[in-house]
């Protein structure tokens, strides 16, 4: 009786031990998930604000008027920063990786762009490309010249620390459906 007692205790806990883990890779896998379409949402509102950024610097660069005295873009830069509370710096770079023209927040007065972003920036086969870390969204848009070649790169940052709070209720509420669960 003793044997069957500790065949069975082991087997009982093995399968809890499996189960833990399945549930684990299931909460992970969804937390990862949901990272993955946030910065995918606000990844399409950044995608709107660099598309009308884009046309106004086409726009300069048709004129020959240097980006640093076209009040009207740096105007733009501006507003389309003031539209969305979140972001906190807009830049163009060239293909070389200087910053032309850069809006930032009032806390800062000047973002310096991470080199793995303006590598990302100039060596990306997307034109529409999208850097993240652990509190920056970075998203851009490659510019490209009268010959398509490639001329810098729009970059807008984004603080992701406001949607901090959405993440910890994701987080909790993961957690529920998975004790439940068990």
């Amino acid at each position: 009786m003793r044997a069957f007692f500790e065949v069975h205790l082991r087997l009982v806990i093995t399968v809890w031990v499996i189960l833990m883990s399945v549930l684990g890779l299931l909460y992970l896998m969804n937390y990862m998930k949901f990272d993955s379409l946030m910065s995918g949402v606000v990844s399409s509102k950044l995608d709107v604000i660099s598309s009308s950024l884009d046309t106004s610097i086409q726009r300069v660069e048709r004129l020959g008027i240097p980006f640093h005295s076209a009040d009207n873009l740096i105007e733009q830069f501006d507003q389309a920063k003031a539209r969305e509370s979140d972001v906190t710096a807009i830049s163009l770079i060239d293909n070389n990786g200087r910053v032309l023209l850069q809006t930032t927040s009032a806390v800062n007065s000047s973002t310096a762009i991470p080199e793995d972003v303006i590598r990302r920036a100039l060596t990306s086969n997307e034109q529409r490309w999208l850097y993240s870390d652990d509190t920056k969204l970075y998203s851009g848009l490659q510019t490209f010249g009268d010959f398509n070649n490639l001329t810098g790169s729009l970059v807008i940052e984004y603080d992701k620390t406001a949607l901090f709070g959405v993440y910890a209720l994701v987080r909790l509420h993961l957690l529920e459906a998975t004790v439940v669960i068990f």
